[in-house]
Parts: structure tokens; sequence; C-alpha cells
């Protein structure tokens, strides 16, 4: 179920657009309609060429981006929820087919996947999120879009468009990511991590609360404040996840390593040896261990290092032999398959044994927006990828991070109130925005300054927060297919 929820504007109202991204022509047909009005359905059934969109003619042109859009009507004074199954189909084949219902009410749209088959030849996926109209500074109305992409077995995505990357440097693969991967757990036993960014804030505000949290205080805290990911590492590997944006803590007190945001989060050593059963059975996966934050690990870092190194064996790439602007064949022939970049100064990791596996940060260029509103968070990311070919960058990893970072005092509203702040619900307001911006503005491929036949690509690696909310996998495994 995607997610999405409301906050101003016409919650039984949607603008809908849908976009033919795979290979295929399409077929649209609209089923099993229930309280939605059917005026405008026709605008948005029948058949799609590739990358055509409906609807073709009618429709509004509500939104900046300049698209046409057709209304489509929750209707008024029903008690029960109104839906609608949408079909995408390639013409002449009757079955499989991928299907979605949407699904509306008085406050917001959200949408349920029908088709978990594996044999179909294209995906239909959904994004939906309020907003504003042109002219309009007031309210926001739901934009709903519908994408059909190439239906890739997102487990071994690499592997299958393996003659469209093999010649890319890796920092001009798009690789999806998430943002704080490994807080989809957390152990109640350790309480609260040394990272401190919400939890300090905790102490300030209500000092000596943290330390005497009952459990399912503490477990509230955690999904509001600190959760950032729902599927487990094994989880988002298999949905098609290749970086992986990593804080850790070591746990004084037991000696353990652990995935951290406000609190203790998943146990390294199960995430290591979920990632090392992972690489082994698809040996032409690449993977990014961005290692970018570390807390109380003075002394520590061979320790921890070794247990990392020791699960990922000969598959470490080696900073000496490949670098970001290696193609993926140079990674494949050396039978690479993790590039693990650690953010600590090269004196604490110079005399440790593996020393020359370790990529240090400047290897990848990961700017963080700090954006609470979206029109700040665009403004910013904008910026990023416009700077991502520039001299001191162009030889890096690239990571646009699309995510809203909450102030202070929305995160001290957030405990003292049932209403208040969750990360997941910023998370509903960017994330399909983000998804927007990258298939309407930054998915592109443009020639270079100096010959024409080169290309330069725009996008790397492209994190959100709660991966399962939004379709920038599909999207930028779509974005790698396009060569």
């Amino acid at each position: 179920m995607g997610p999405f929820g409301g906050r101003s504007g016409r919650g039984g109202e949607a603008y809908v657009r849908i976009q033919n991204r795979s290979s295929h022509p399409i077929r649209i047909t609209f089923l099993d309609k229930n309280n939605v009005d059917e005026s405008n359905l026709d605008d948005l059934s029948g058949d799609v060429a590739v990358d055509a969109s409906l609807p073709r003619n009618g429709g509004e042109q509500p939104f900046a981006n300049g698209f046409r859009y057709a209304t489509v009507l929750g209707r008024d004074g029903l008690f029960d929820s109104g839906h609608v199954t949408v079909e995408a189909r390639v013409p002449g084949a009757r079955r499989p087919t991928s299907t979605l219902r949407l699904i509306v009410n008085d406050k917001k749209w959200t949408w349920e996947d029908l088709s978990p088959d594996a044999a179909s030849p294209i995906r239909l996926v959904a994004d939906a999120n309020e907003e504003r109209c042109r002219g309009d500074d007031d309210s926001e109305f739901w934009k709903v879009e519908l994408r059909v992409y190439d239906n890739i077995d997102t487990s071994k995505w690499m592997e299958v468009l393996g003659d469209r990357i093999k010649d890319l440097p890796l920092n001009q693969v798009g690789l999806p990511g998430t943002h704080d991967s490994g807080t989809y757990t957390f152990d109640k036993e350790m309480g609260a991590s040394p990272d401190s960014d919400l939890t300090k804030t905790i102490e300030k505000f209500c000092p000596g609360m943290l330390g005497g949290l009952a459990d399912s205080i503490l477990g509230t805290v955690f999904r509001r404040l600190c959760q950032c990911q729902s599927r487990s590492v094994l989880e988002q590997l298999r949905a098609g996840v290749r970086y992986f944006d990593l804080r850790i803590a070591r746990h004084a007190e037991s000696g353990r390593y652990f995935t951290c945001h406000g609190v203790f989060c998943a146990d390294m050593s199960v995430l290591m040896k979920e990632l090392g059963t992972f690489l082994s059975s698809h040996p032409r996966e690449i993977v990014v261990l961005d290692f970018n934050h570390l807390y109380e690990m003075d002394g520590h870092h061979g320790e921890f290092l070794k247990i990392v190194f020791d699960v990922l064996g000969e598959r470490v790439a080696y900073p000496k032999w490949t670098s970001a602007i290696s193609p993926v064949s140079e990674f494949w022939e050396k039978k690479k398959q993790a590039v693990v970049i650690y953010h600590a100064a090269s004196d604490k990791l110079k005399d440790l044994p593996f020393a020359n596996k370790i990529y240090h940060n400047g290897y990848i260029h990961s700017p963080w927006p700090e954006a609470n509103a979206t029109d700040v968070l665009h403004s910013k990311l904008t910026g990023f990828v416009a700077s991502r070919h520039d001299d001191k960058h162009k030889n890096q990893l690239f990571v646009l991070q699309g995510m809203l970072t909450p102030d202070v005092e929305l995160i001290k509203s957030g405990l003292m109130n049932g209403d208040g702040l969750s990360i997941r619900a910023y998370a509903n307001r960017a994330s399909p925005k983000v998804m927007d911006w990258c298939e309407d503005e930054w998915m592109v491929i443009e020639p270079t300054r100096s010959n024409d036949t080169n290309k330069k690509r725009r996008l790397n690696i492209v994190i959100v927060d709660f991966i399962e909310g939004v379709s920038i996998i599909p999207a930028i495994i779509d974005y790698n297919r396009r060569l």
C-alpha cells in the first residue's frame, strides 16, 4: 500500500497522468470502478506508445511542470472509500498483466499493488503527492503519477542489464540507495545511542527521559523519530538497493557494533552475514557500503572492520585497482562486488592490515540538503545535480539525498503530542516529489562539452527514506536500461 497522507486541498479529487516508460507499447484499461466518477477515465484509457503518455490531448495543465493531467473524482457524500483498478498489458498478450488499485477518500489517495507476477513483461507503479497548482498559493491538490516500466528482476538487475552498463564508470550507473539503511529495527535493551542527532535533543528538553523509558515508549520514539527504513538489508538488496548509508556505533558495555540513529539499531554481525549471503548468490551485483558516521569507535576501527572484511573476503574492491570512474566490467573481471567507504582519519587506519581495501571519503560526494520544506529541497537538489560534473566532483561517486530534515522545535513537539513529527510523515511528503523531479528533470543524458558523441549522466546514487513507499527503484533501474 502506498502510504501517502493528506494535509490540504481536496482529497477526493486528483490530477492523474499515465506514462509509458517501458520498451513495449501498452494498453491501459480501468476495471472494478466503485464510488469514482468515470467521466474522465476515457482520457486515461487506450493504447500508449513507448515514451508516450495519457491524457494525449484532453485534460488540464495544472502544475508548473506543464504536463497534461486528467481529473478523477471520488464521488461526494459516500461513506466508503472509492477505488478503481488500473490494468496495463502489452497488446495481444492476454496474460500476465500488471495491475494496481487506486483508493480514494475525502483526505487522500493511496494505491495497492495487485500484480506480483514475475512473468509480466511490464510493471505498473504509482506515486501520489499533494502539489500546488499554478496560480494557487494556498491549496495543494493530489497529483497521481502512474508509470509503466519494463519488469526487470530487481534482485539481479545489474546482471540483467549487463550489456547496457558494463562499459559505464561506476559513478555514472544509476544506483538505488537508502538513507540510514540500517534503521529497520532497534535493540530495546541498549537504549539511546551516542550519535544523538535526535536523542540529545530529547534529553535537552526532557532531562533523564530516555534513561527511564518503558519499552513501549522507546518503541514509539524509535518508530517516529529514529526509524528511516522498514526493510532489512537483505530485503533491500532483493528489492534492488545497491548503496547503503550506514551510521555505526560501538556499544561500550557489550563491545558489539550496531547501526544507529538515536538508538542502537541493527547488529552489524547479522547485517553483514545477510549481505555476504546475497553477494555470494548474485556475483554480478555491486554494492557501495558508506560508513559515514562513526561513534565511540576510537581504538576499535580494526576490530569493526575485521567483521566487515571477514564476511566480504575477496569480493572487496581495492582503491589501487578500481575507482569511481572504473567501468563496471572491470569490477566484474576482478570479481569485486563491494566498495567500502570509511569516514575515519587516515592516521587511524594506516596500520590496519586491510588499510589498502578502504576507500576514504574523498571518493564520494554526498551533499546534505538540510531542508525542511519541499521547495527548499528541490532548489538545493537541483543545484547539486547541476554541479555533479564540476572538476572537483567528476571523478567521485555522487549521492543525491532525497529527504527532508526536521528542525529541533519539531522534534521537541513531536514527542509531546500524538499528531507530531515522524520521519515517515516527512518521507511521505518528500519522496514522491523526489521521484517526480528525477523522472521529469534530472534523468537526462547530456552530451559532453568536448565531444558530442560522449554522454554524461546527471544521476548516480539516489537515496530516500522508506524505500517501499515510492517507485524510485524501478525508475533508476529503467534509467540504466535506457542507455
